[in-house]
């Protein structure tokens, strides 16, 4: 097959025209397969860049397949990959990657090495087949300042593990379910409480982690602190809280504490003479005389039955009486008279 595609004229050496054959390829015996893809690679001028060729290479799923796209995706300025075609390479190189650990540990060592001109598709792959382990190996090698691409795509890559995306039965859809995280989380507020040039970066992670959980929902199995044994707070923003509580810094001898904000709600309802309302009131309605006093029904009958009205309220019905031509000061209104004693 090398040979025939070899003697073909130019006008039907094109990369389109053997989209079927690569395909079938794709669905062969995977040995002479892939050496016969790399041949016909080597005849066709931009085969490499087809949508059908990455596919093809997964279909074969051998650790060999998988060093060639590696190969590829290091190498896009050559191979001139962009558009669908770039998803296709990058979707065929994560499913083979995390098939085959050896290439992986072999891409995450080279993306580590140009991690300053990190390419977009070693990005989106990374999301997809970086693990707990792997994200903590590779934050050694970030910018403490979480400005580099590498920081991105951590960033990117940490809010990809809180989730386990499981296949719904008979659709094409997945059910989003949290992952345990456990040991990252633990690991991660370990490097935060070392107060090391990373900590802060560690922090941002343990951050978005947690405003995932907020969003999804935790795991069962894990913890909201990420290490409840090491005895200090989180979140970050707890710690000031917690030490001024159980430590207020002392000022000329005298205990410094924030004092507490002052608690503000509904003031304090006072005794009134209930029965002297409700003769007051005669033969209005509760009703309309509450809408005359700009007070609600309930404010009105607790008055009445109970005795007991706010200040304000008091006001307002003195203004509410005098509208309909009856005097009453709030003094007489608050004058309790004592019940009469049994015989």
């Amino acid at each position: 097959m090398i040979g025939l595609a070899a003697a073909l004229p130019a006008d039907l050496k094109q990369a389109d025209n053997f989209d079927h054959v690569v395909l079938a390829l794709g669905h062969a015996d995977g040995g002479p397969a892939f050496t016969t893809l790399i041949g016909l690679a080597a005849e066709i001028h931009g085969l490499e860049t087809t949508h059908y060729y990455p596919g093809a290479l997964a279909h074969i799923g051998s650790l060999e397949a998988s060093n060639h796209l590696v190969s590829l995706s290091f190498d896009l300025q050559r191979t001139n990959i962009s558009g669908h075609r770039w998803f296709s390479l990058a979707n065929a190189l994560s499913a083979m990657l995390r098939k085959h650990p050896l290439a992986k540990k072999e891409f995450l060592v080279r993306v580590t090495e140009d991690r300053d001109s990190l390419a977009p598709i070693h990005a989106r792959v990374l999301t997809e087949i970086i693990e707990q382990k792997d994200l903590l190996s590779l934050l050694q090698h970030c910018d403490p300042e979480g400005s580099d691409p590498l920081s991105e795509v951590l960033e990117h890559g940490v809010k990809e593990l809180t989730m386990i995306r499981r296949p719904i039965d008979g659709t094409d859809a997945n059910e989003l379910e949290p992952s345990d995280l456990s040991w990252l989380r633990t690991e991660l507020f370990r490097i935060y409480l070392k107060q090391e040039p990373l900590s802060s970066f560690a922090a941002k992670l343990l951050s978005i982690i947690d405003r995932q959980r907020d969003v999804h929902g935790p795991s069962l199995s894990e913890r909201r602190h990420p290490d409840v044994t090491s005895g200090a707070p989180w979140p970050a923003a707890a710690a000031e809280i917690v030490l001024e509580r159980i430590a207020p810094p002392i000022v000329n001898g005298v205990c410094a504490r924030t004092p507490r904000p002052a608690k503000v709600g509904r003031p304090p309802a006072k005794a009134i003479n209930g029965k002297m309302l409700r003769k007051l009131r005669g033969e209005l309605k509760q009703k309309d005389f509450a809408n005359r006093c700009g007070i609600s029904v309930d404010v009105l009958q607790t008055a009445e039955i109970k005795g007991r009205a706010t200040d304000v309220s008091i006001q307002k019905i003195c203004r509410g009486a005098k509208a309909i031509g009856l005097q009453i000061k709030a003094e007489a209104l608050k004058k309790i008279v004592p019940p009469k004693p049994p015989k």
